[in-house]
This record gives structure tokens, sequence and C-alpha cells, in this order.
């Protein structure tokens, strides 16, 4: 009962936000800010604006020099984060408050890897011994598999997972997978399966044994299925079913074709199926023997879920649980930075900053987020998944519509190949605020970045289509180049 009572102090709080002084004065300077000498072309002309509006850590580069927005906005906008206690709040969901009042739950991503060094640690410490004994679960049996200990039913290693789930049970993971896989020098899917290591001077993210080929099924069309199952050898094939109740309507409709698939070629269930789902699910039960199964906790959300068994089993099967652990290590770095940085210096407290001022007091109805980087193309299904479980939380726990504004997202193909129909789904030449990903450091040994005139793709804030199309069209879109190869960092905009 106590802890109901704060978190619904902590609501309130939050909700009071909307009458507060920065608020008010916010939407203020959003009035100012239509004035010709606030437009954006001249707000970039100020010699210090990249060094005065970004933000930098190690190996992260964050910049936000093209939005709209000038000192006095953000100082009003950090003003904000304080008056609404947003730091205080991820320090207490971090530490495994119920923050979530609907359904009275903690939100604990951050302890999934809060069993590093650098992890946050959460107050109880059952909750880091249980995850950790999961990760030691998921070393011991990627390593049986790599290292052939484990195999299928007529005793051949396995060279291909397929992950059976949706929404959060596998957009995170395929997310991760797109983004690592070329740094693992592996043929593609449609190539021949025997892969062999690479050789022993070659730098990459994982070596040793042969690694696993991920592929995804989440719809419940058959051509999907039968596209899968024309890529894999079903003898060296394994079924990993993602859910976490384990009776998703979707994912069970798939894992009753899989076992259809396995009985036709005469192979068994408990040799080539693994589960991840909640401790005492039906996909737990020792009655229905399967090869393993790892357990999901309750209060890790499933759009945040990669880093926990989820994502932890396929990831650790394609590149060895030292990359997985090395993936967690940088979610944990950002978390601490989340969590300790101050607030005009804390990057995704800015960026959430910058996303009310454009949604709230701007008024865009909507944003685009586009990976410059081929191997990003997975973010913004990813960044959906995020914002449209965001959307259902703008109705209060009296079941009032929060004044907060929802703004849409667009899931946009790698720049600079996005085709007209992909930014054409808005009224044109209706303003929006764009973003832009990408990777400095080519995942393949060898390969170079472009030259710099050749990445001179930039964030412009809010702008028109018509203009965008343009620009991204013939390439001349001005500013600084986007990519930095002398830096090796990741470049956000």
């Amino acid at each position: 009962m106590i802890k109901k009572v704060e978190t619904s102090f902590e609501y309130c709080k939050g909700l009071r936000m909307y009458d507060s002084t920065p608020f008010n004065a916010l939407k203020t300077h959003a009035v100012r800010m239509n004035s010709p000498e606030f437009h954006l072309k001249r707000l970039i002309t100020d010699p210090h604006r990249l060094t005065d509006f970004s933000l930098n850590i190690p190996d992260f580069f964050y910049d936000f020099s093209r939005q709209r927005l000038d000192h006095a906005i953000r100082n009003t906008l950090m003003d904000l984060a304080v008056d609404s206690g947003a730091t205080k709040m991820f320090a207490k969901m971090a530490a495994g408050k119920t923050v979530n009042p609907s359904e009275n739950r903690a939100a604990l991503h951050t302890a999934a890897r809060g069993f590093l060094d650098s992890g946050l640690k959460p107050d109880d410490p059952k909750i880091l011994d249980d995850i950790q004994t999961v990760a030691q679960n998921i070393r011991i049996f990627s390593e049986n598999i790599h290292n052939r200990r484990i195999t299928g039913t007529r005793g051949k290693a396995f060279t291909d997972a397929v992950v059976v789930g949706i929404g959060g049970s596998y957009l995170g993971c395929e997310f991760v997978y797109t983004a690592l896989k070329a740094t693992r020098h592996s043929k593609s899917d449609t190539q021949d399966r025997t892969r062999t290591a690479p050789p022993a001077n070659t730098q990459h993210l994982s070596s040793g044994p042969p690694y696993l080929n991920l592929h995804f099924l989440s719809n419940v069309d058959i051509d999907d299925f039968c596209r899968i199952i024309s890529r894999i050898d079903p003898d060296t094939c394994l079924w990993i079913i993602v859910s976490k109740s384990f009776t998703t309507t979707e994912t069970m409709a798939n894992l009753t074709q899989v076992q259809a698939f396995l009985k036709l070629h005469h192979l068994n269930p408990e040799d080539h199926l693994i589960t991840i789902t909640a401790k005492g699910s039906p996909g737990d039960d020792p009655s229905n023997p399967v090869l393993d199964s790892f357990h999901m906790f309750d209060f890790i959300g499933g759009r945040y879920s990669v880093t926990s068994a989820v994502g932890g089993v396929p990831l650790s099967l394609a590149f060895g649980y030292e990359t997985f652990e090395r993936f967690l290590s940088g979610c944990a770095r950002m978390d601490r930075h989340a969590l300790e940085a101050p607030v005009e210096r804390n990057i995704p407290l800015t960026a959430a900053l910058i996303s009310i001022w454009n949604v709230q007091f701007l008024g865009y109805a909507a944003q685009a987020v586009i990976p410059y980087s081929s191997a990003l193309s997975k973010l913004p299904p990813m960044f959906n998944r995020c914002t449209w479980k965001a959307l259902a939380k703008t109705w209060t726990k009296k079941t009032s519509l929060s004044p907060a504004r929802p703004a849409a997202s667009s899931s946009v193909n790698p720049a600079p190949m996005p085709s007209t129909l992909s930014f054409s789904w808005p009224t044109k030449a209706r303003l929006f605020p764009l973003s832009l990903s990408g990777c400095s450091n080519p995942g393949i040994p060898g390969s170079r970045s472009p030259p710099k005139e050749y990445t001179t793709t930039r964030n412009y804030g809010p702008i028109s289509l018509p203009r965008l199309r343009l620009w991204l069209k013939a390439g001349t879109m001005s500013g600084r180049p986007g990519i930095f190869p002398e830096t090796g960092r990741l470049r956000w905009w």
C-alpha cells in the first residue's frame, strides 16, 4: 500500500508539470520562435552553434544544433526536467521502485545488465542473483552449441536459429543482430550454410567456432514460414520460441507450424526447440520437454527486453556470449550516464526534452527517425514499437486523457535510399522533426567510410517534405559532415 501511495504521488507530480512555471514559459518561447528573426536558418549562422548544441561522451555524439531552440529554451527545458523530477524518477526506476502504477510493477530493464561491474544495482539483491543465474545459463548453453556438445536429432551441429515471437519479443533482437552481423563476416543467409572461421589475423567481434545465422518469424502468414524453411536445413536448425505468457495467439500459431515441420522431418522437439518464457508458464512445463528453457522476468517489458534472455540467447548463439556481454556493457554505460550526468550534459534526458518541445509546444504531429547506415535499418521499427506503446500511456490513472500530446513516428528505409513514397504519408509540405543516425566505423575491417563530401546529410530539425525529397535525391544538404571517420564515434542527429 505504501508503494502505491508513493507512486500515485509521483504520478500526480508529473501531471502538475503541465501547469508549472517552466511549462508556461515554454509556451511563450514557442510563440517567440515563430517570428522571422528566430528562423532556423538564422540560428545556425552562429559559429558556436554546433559546440553549444551538442553533447559528447566516449563513442557517442549527439548533435541537436539543427533543432528549433536557443539557449533560453534549452535552459527552460532543463528547469522543466528538474521541476518534474525526471532524474529522480529514473533513479527510482533503476532501484526497482514501482513506476508502472496501472499494473503496480517495476520497470527494471536496467537490472538486466546490473550484474556487471558498471551496471546499475536494484535495491533487492535477489533480482541480480536471478538475472545472473539466467546469464550464466545462456553462457553455458551457447558454448555447448558452438562446441557441438549439443546437436540436433541426427547429431549434426546447428547452423541456423529461428526466433519465433512478435512485437518486443523479436524487434530488439532483430535490430541488434542486423547491426552486428556484418562484423561477423559470415555469408549471407541465402548462400551456402557451411561456414568456417575467418583468418586468425582478421579483427572482428567474435572469433572461434562457427556461429549461427538468425532468422525471425513473427507473421502468421504461411508465406513467411515458407520463406524461412527454404533457407534452413531442418537437421541443423534450432527454433527459439519467445513468449512471456506462452499464450500469445500469433506465436502459438507459428509454434504449431514449427511442431508440424519437425514431425514431418522426423525430428524430436526436445532436440530442436528452446523456449524463452516466464517461470511456470506453459512453455516452462516439464511435461512438454524442450531442449532448454530460459526465464523472462515480469519487471522487464517486451520492448526493452533485448538485454534479457529474449536477446541474450539468440545473440549469444549468433556472436558468442562474450559479444553479448560487451553489448550489455555498452547499455550499462549509457544507464550510468543517464543516472549520473548533470541535467545539462545528459544525452537521453536532452533528447526527451527536445521531443517534448517539438510535440507539446511547437505542435509537430510526427517525427521521422532515419538510419544513415544500412546496419541500423531495423532501428525505426524498434523505435516505433517504443513510441506506440508510449501512446497507450496517454490516459491518466482516473481514465481521463493526459494533457500530453502524442506524436506519430515514421519508419523509413536507410538514407539516402528512401523512396518518395516513404515520405508521402503526411500531408504534403507539412513540417516534422527529422533524426538521422549512423556509424562512423565500418563493421568490416579494411573498409572505409565515404569521403566527407559524400556524407553531408544533416538534421535540419523540422523541414518540409518536398525539400526533404529534393535534398535526399540531390545530396545537397549543407553543413558539416555527419560521420566522423577519424574519431570512430556513433553520431546521432
